[in-house]
């Protein structure tokens, strides 16, 4: 008899063409406890039977699978090396080739923390900076609906602790418990639904091309199996502009650094690509 877990995984391969087989295991074997005491059959078995009758369900474990929390300035290290280093860096390198646009690219952005993070410090920087610069951040999430929440840009307390009270002031709006971003910093910001597990495209199209000049991968990679994970680096890799920064989470960083990257400073999370530096 087939194994209960791998049964799910091909009932969801052949319903949404989802392959749950990249996927680490103990992980995608939490998720499925989590839905077999929520809608409470007894098993493994009776959840592969549910899932095969039931849209609803399967829907709800492809949501559950679909790590969507966030925070801004989430890793506060990251983001002040970011501030202070490796974006002014960019800048200067890109003036030097006569290039005036900076390209991101916030591979999963979930409800757009990491990507409206990332635009007050270009904003903030912009006024600071002697280079006169561009810039637009294309911002993906498998997710529709997290990519509308990102559109929306309201958020609750909880994912703003990390934001000081002159940047709360400045770039968001009260709305009884609720903060609504200022919506002048969705002008250089697109975002669209996007499968980094996708083996068919490398970057999102409403990009036209790669060549981005930093890519964040933050808190993900460490969801999949190995197979899983080289899709993405791989994705990755024929994205990066030369000399370009790719970003990860803390958890992550031996694992991008086993994997042909170079942490460009200690314990940031940032990284280069070996092989594209000039």
């Amino acid at each position: 008899m087939a194994n209960p877990t791998d049964h799910i995984k091909q009932i969801i391969l052949e319903k949404s063409n989802i392959d749950f087989s990249v996927y680490d295991t103990s992980f995608l074997q939490k998720m499925i406890e989590d839905q077999i005491k929520k809608s409470r059959v007894k098993n493994t078995e009776e959840y592969a039977i549910l899932i095969q009758n039931n849209e609803d369900e399967v829907k709800g474990l492809i949501s559950k699978l679909s790590n969507s929390y966030s925070s801004f300035f989430r890793n506060p290290y990251t983001f002040s090396v970011l501030e202070y280093v490796s974006l002014p860096t960019l800048l200067i390198e890109l003036k030097g080739k006569m290039i005036n646009e900076l390209r991101i690219w916030s591979t999963a952005c979930a409800a757009g923390q990491e990507v409206y993070s990332l635009a007050i410090l270009l904003e903030e920087l912009k006024q600071t900076s002697k280079i006169d610069f561009k810039y637009r951040i294309f911002a993906s999430d498998r997710s529709e609906s997290q990519i509308e929440l990102a559109k929306n840009g309201i958020y609750n307390e909880d994912c703003l602790g990390n934001v000081s009270l002159k940047r709360l002031k400045k770039w968001f709006i009260p709305e009884k418990n609720l903060y609504s971003i200022d919506k002048s910093l969705q002008e250089n910001i697109v975002f669209s639904v996007f499968d980094l597990l996708n083996t068919k495209i490398n970057f999102p199209p409403e990009s036209i091309f790669g060549e981005f000049n930093l890519i964040i991968c933050s808190n993900l990679l460490f969801y999949y199996e190995n197979a899983g994970q080289q899709i993405i680096f791989d994705k990755i890799k024929k994205s990066l502009a030369p000399n370009a920064c790719f970003i990860t989470g803390e958890t992550e960083r031996a694992v991008v650094s086993r994997n042909g990257f170079q942490e460009k400073f200690q314990q940031s999370a940032i990284f280069k690509l070996k092989h594209k530096q000039d």
